[in-house]
């Protein structure tokens, strides 16, 4: 299993050490619509989970995809 922060990293281009839980679309240009719902579906096989669609849509920023994580008995 890969860090959020690592999975993340893969899909947006970005360093991961430039990443943080406030890291989301406001703040990072490459985090478009399309990268989202790519994000979501890495998150998903990473960790062998499946959000549900009004999951996906509260997904804001790397801290709210760990805490539905979390919610979900996934340490990330």
């Amino acid at each position: 299993m890969t860090d959020l922060h690592e999975v993340a990293s893969e899909i947006l281009k970005v360093s991961a050490s430039e990443l943080s839980d406030d890291s989301g679309p406001k703040n990072l240009k490459a985090w478009d619509s399309l990268k989202h719902i790519e994000l979501v579906m890495a998150i998903e096989m990473n960790y062998g989970i499946q959000f549900a669609a009004s999951e996906i849509m509260l997904i804001d920023s790397l801290g709210s995809a760990r805490a539905m994580l979390q919610e979900k008995g996934i340490a990330a």
